[in-house]
């Protein structure tokens, strides 16, 4: 058995309802009558007269509200690990855990939500699920009015807060604040890829890679897809599905609380948010740019590596960015999500429909600083201009 400390509790006095309870170091000692002792405690705890039992962990000094998870968190310090993956080579130190591993490679998922048919590899998966159908949220940030409906994204959203990041990678020196990611990247350098293609036996390190990889065989269609009901398209999540069905209706629920303007996505709130701020904390390490998000700065470097890892899978097109991939794909399938809500056209990019909405309400928003001329499109600006800087040319 492990080696655990019980920290010695503080007690306040007893009023007369429990002036002959006789309490002396810790009120674990009244489990010497099990019964008798468990239903004092109890007793005296819920009147408020006693603290919470901790118990520190020997090796490492957290503390728990009860010895169960003490125990279950000491595992992680044991070298033994006795149950092996019939697939791969990870071992676990409790057999459940194998269990739940092994079920990534045979696709195996017992627990099914009555409501939706929607299935889960781990019975957490589905508690966690039916929270979405009830709209239960018990976990709230200490910090801020968010509530989340598992604790491991109350955990995770509160370490936004405090910048904690407690799980590092045993082969260099990144550190993270999600155990998931920092696992995802240690497969990196162990060159592990526990999650294989249904269809061609491809193997990948990270199941949201597998994911899009396996959109390849099913032309994104999936199992239990959404299907939007005004183009057809489908999602393997109900959320896409509404941030897509955006795209149709024009609503724009995120807005920015400097200048108002509203977006469709949050992800774009965030990025139009830095223009008020100006701050720009990412540094190429190839140049002097400095950038305002993360993302920018990615798509910067493969300019300077060449990189290119987006494919099409019609023709032998390769893309810096996933975006710009999708863009071009439409060429092939003539897909034109954006539909003008005053007449029946249909149009591949946003921008376009942006300028052809214009044609339809008058708006001219490109003024000519010289002369006060306003103009749709831009484009139609910087040749008026012209006649102002250059009138020779025209």
């Amino acid at each position: 058995m492990f080696p655990l400390t019980i920290i010695k509790e503080e007690f306040v006095e007893l009023d007369d309802a429990h002036a002959d309870v006789k309490i002396e170091n810790n009120p674990l000692e009244l489990k010497q009558n099990k019964e008798t002792g468990n239903a004092l405690y109890r007793a005296i705890k819920q009147d408020g007269y006693v603290k919470d039992t901790k118990y520190r962990c020997c090796d490492c000094d957290k503390e728990y509200s009860s010895k169960r998870k003490l125990v279950k968190h000491q595992l992680i310090h044991r070298v033994e690990k006795p149950y092996q993956c019939s697939h791969c080579e990870r071992r676990f130190t409790v057999k459940h855990q194998l269990v739940n591993h092994e079920r990534m490679h045979t696709g195996e998922k017992p627990y099914q939500c009555n409501d939706c048919g929607k299935c889960f590899r781990v019975c957490s998966g589905l508690i966690a699920h039916r929270r979405y159908h009830t709209g239960e949220k018990p976990y709230q940030c200490n910090l801020c009015e968010m509530r989340f409906t598992q604790k491991s994204l109350q955990v995770y959203h509160q370490r936004k807060h405090t910048g904690e990041k407690p799980y590092k990678c045993s082969h260099c020196t990144k550190c993270y604040n999600d155990k998931n990611d920092l696992e995802t990247h240690q497969r990196t350098h162990t060159g592990e890829k526990p999650y294989q293609c249904n269809y061609c036996k491809k193997y990948f390190n990270d199941k949201r890679n597998l994911a899009k990889h396996q959109r390849i065989h099913t032309g994104n269609k999936v199992e239990n897809s959404y299907q939007c009901n005004q183009c057809e398209k489908c999602f393997s999540q109900k959320s896409n599905l509404v941030r897509h069905q955006r795209t149709h209706s024009g609503e724009k629920p995120f807005q920015c609380s400097q200048c108002h303007k509203q977006f469709s996505l949050k992800r774009n709130l965030k990025r139009h948010e830095v223009i008020h701020t100006g701050e720009k904390p990412f540094h190429c390490s190839y140049c002097d740019s400095h950038f305002a998000l993360k993302v920018y700065l990615v798509s910067h470097q493969k300019t300077h590596t060449g990189d290119k890892p987006h494919h099409c899978i019609h023709c032998d097109r390769k893309f810096t960015q996933r975006s710009a991939l999708v863009l071009h794909q439409r060429i092939h399938n003539g897909e034109k999500p954006y539909q003008c809500s005053q007449c029946e056209m249909h149009f591949a990019l946003k921008d376009h429909l942006t300028k052809h909405h214009r044609t339809h309400t008058g708006e001219k928003p490109y003024q000519c600083s010289h002369c006060g001329k306003c103009f749709s499109q831009s484009s139609a600006l910087v040749v008026h201009e012209k006649m102002h800087t250059v009138p020779n040319q025209m």
